[in-house]
């Protein structure tokens, strides 16, 4: 019996069975079936979808049309025809963010350019609680995870969002938002099987306790195949709870609660004094686990007037071969909405953010000091100026923070928003960025790699104390228009001047002689790269006939990275090879008859450093017998037998080429 077997609760085959008994079960009366979200806004038109309303901009609603920014909606409902199964591949369907699989747990994402498994310039976010790791700056994409039937939308922003959002909002926010509570009485159940999605379950149930409180709660199982070649199994089970508490006509409070545990082998290779080949590559079994609750308050004062309170509690531990890392974040914000003047919109806050870590020395790594702890305090402000009534809106505001690392940080931007006519928007913007240094640039230590030669040479990096934020000053220039009610098109170019960019630094060569003769190469981290992007993205939707639509989109990304004179760094500049510079995305979906829909997509992406370019394809045909039952049929990557999405190099792990699969999947509603 394999490992996934042994741990797996409950038993895919189980949740069938239980699946299969809800075809003798009849569906509610009409008066008590709850209302089903996904299916509203799949029937909406296009001119109702640019009317949605977002709230990553402005951190107010505001609708779709009308945003001052290159945002992207992705559905809950483009998720379920798509048959994505996990939250990066939701984000392929994005036009600028860059998705690469490493392996079967670990992926490389970032938002206009900058691509890598460690990328820390992309702002992620669920529910309003972040998911960045003071680590690196970056994601644990692994375990960033829920029911993906409780996800109402998923916001993306291209472009910096520090003036609301904070550091390391640079080049995007991903803001994901479950479903209220209160969205329906149901229990549900999903099950199926695969071959690179092998076995997964899930379960969602909810009620309501009273009149004014609504419950959600759900568990998961999921597993996955190791890539071609690969040995990178990955498995992880996830539960989670939701609370929306309607206090009074002017208070809500939301609890939200989650808990995971995952487990995965994969390949890695590290310095080994003891190896023939003085590298040894080895099957490492790592395990994390973690939870999180979060509490929201809001008092509404009236239409345009507001507070909201959030506080939340993170705990991450993961536990491997080469290093251990037990984290506690703990965050807490005010916010205040209100009018001013009759024409201003002002959006005011602060925060405190405290995140205490424990890091574990490994055989190459370890951390100096092995604790600490990173404090952040923050302030906003942010005013909407109505200039021309329905015709013209000025947006300007800073974000001022002060971190542990470099101590005072200002974010400042400026949005221009034109409506010359109905269904017209032209937007522009100015915004200054930055990256805080993380905890690695900071204090760690670790030989990455033995060359071969006579003497051999050790490359050991290192962290430097006198390390500074990266900063970023961006230009943007929208455009939104729906022609016809049938058809919308979206698109935006954007021009960014990076400066203090991280640079690696070779220092003085040593020669060591125990336990023999080696030479030693000192490589420490900087801030001697400056960086100039450019590119565009362009997004068009059609409504074909009432039965078909057509989703397209296309993005362009050109890098110019540049080593300061005084530097010795010889390889950060092929960091313009790691985003590609065209990637396009096309999708059809068709409800060819009343209970039967089918869905196709096409994705293309150039080439990277040693990452040829490629071509794939997805197919999903569902089918509904009855209204409370769906079984669906999905095929992954079908254009060819494998191929790699990321370069080799990524820290020791081993890059597995993504396979074609195919999975079954049975989900059921009572």
């Amino acid at each position: 019996m394999n490992v996934v077997a042994r741990h797996f609760v409950p038993p895919a085959a189980a949740l069938l069975a239980i699946c299969a008994t809800a075809l003798a079960q009849e569906p509610p009366p009409a008066n008590q079936q709850e209302r089903k979200p996904d299916q509203d806004l799949a029937d909406m038109s296009i001119e109702d979808l640019m009317k949605v309303e977002v709230t990553s901009v402005s951190k107010k609603e505001q609708k779709l049309l009308e945003a001052p920014s290159a945002i992207y909606v992705l559905r809950g409902e483009d998720l379920r025809r798509t048959g994505v199964s996990s939250i990066p591949e939701a984000l392929r369907m994005v036009p600028g963010i860059e998705v690469a699989r490493v392996d079967s747990s670990k992926w490389a994402i970032s938002a206009r350019g900058f691509g890598s498994r460690f990328a820390n310039k992309l702002l992620v976010m669920i529910d309003g609680r972040s998911v960045y790791t003071p680590l690196f700056s970056g994601v644990y994409w692994d375990v960033q995870d829920t029911d993906l039937g409780d996800i109402d939308r998923i916001e993306v922003i291209r472009g910096p969002g520090g003036t609301t959002w904070g550091a390391n909002a640079v080049n995007g926010v991903i803001n994901i938002i479950t479903k209220s509570s209160k969205e329906g009485e149901r229990l549900q159940a999903t099950a199926g099987f695969g071959t690179e999605d092998r076995e997964f379950g899930s379960v969602r149930w909810g009620g309501m306790v009273g009149e004014n409180f609504a419950w959600r709660a759900f568990a998961k199982y999921s597993s996955w195949d190791s890539g071609y070649r690969g040995i990178d199994e990955w498995w992880t089970s996830r539960g989670g709870f939701r609370g929306d508490w309607t206090a009074s006509a002017d208070d809500a409070v939301t609890i939200i609660a989650d808990y995971y545990y995952g487990k995965r082998h994969d390949e890695l290779t590290w310095p080994d004094f003891n190896s023939p080949t003085l590298n040894t590559t080895f099957r490492e079994t790592s395990v994390a686990r973690g939870g999180d609750v979060l509490m929201r308050w809001r008092h509404t004062y009236g239409p345009k007037s507001s507070m909201e309170l959030q506080a939340y509690w993170d705990h991450t531990q993961r536990d491997a071969d080469i290093a251990n890392e037990d984290r506690d974040t703990f965050d807490v914000a005010l916010q205040f909405r209100f009018p001013l003047m009759g024409n201003q919109d002002i959006v005011v806050g602060a925060g405190y953010r405290a995140s205490r870590d424990e890091i574990g020395d490994a055989p190459t790594i370890n951390f100096a000091p092995g604790h600490y702890t990173q404090n952040l305090v923050s302030a906003f402000i942010q005013d909407e100026l109505t200039l021309m009534e329905d015709k013209l809106r000025l947006t300007v505001g800073t974000k001022v923070e002060y971190n542990s690392y470099t101590q005072v940080e200002v974010q400042p931007s400026a949005r221009l928003l034109w409506l010359p006519a109905v269904h017209h928007a032209v937007w522009g913007s100015v915004s200054r960025a930055v990256r805080t240094p993380s905890r690695a640039e900071n204090d760690v230590s670790f030989d990455l790699e033995f060359m071969p030669g006579a003497p051999p040479v050790l490359t050991r990096i290192s962290g430097d104390r006198e390390y500074d934020s990266e900063s970023l000053i961006a230009w943007e220039l929208g455009y939104r228009v729906e022609p016809m009610t049938s058809l919308s098109l979206d698109a935006a170019v954007f021009y960014n001047e990076y400066n203090k960019l991280t640079s690696v630094e070779p220092g003085t060569p040593v020669v060591n002689v125990v336990p023999f003769v080696h030479v030693v190469v000192p490589v420490a981290f900087d801030n001697n790269l400056e960086g100039r992007t450019y590119g565009f993205e362009a997004t068009a939707r059609w409504q074909v006939i009432e039965s078909v639509r057509a989703t397209a989109s296309y993005s362009f990304l050109r890098m110019n990275l540049d080593i300061d004179n005084d530097s010795t760094d010889t390889t950060s500049e092929d960091g313009e090879r790691s985003s590609p510079k065209h990637q396009l995305y096309v999708r059809g979906t068709f409800d060819l008859v009343t209970n039967v829909q089918f869905d196709a997509v096409g994705r293309y992406v150039s080439a990277l450093r040693d990452v040829p370019a490629y071509v794939e394809a997805d197919l999903r045909l569902a089918w509904r017998p009855v209204s409370n039952l769906e079984a669906a049929l999905v095929g992954q990557n079908l254009a060819r037998p494998h191929h790699k999405e990321f370069r080799t190099g990524s820290l020791g792990t081993t890059v597995t080429d993504v396979e074609h699969g195919v999975y079954f999947s049975v989900s059921v509603k009572w």
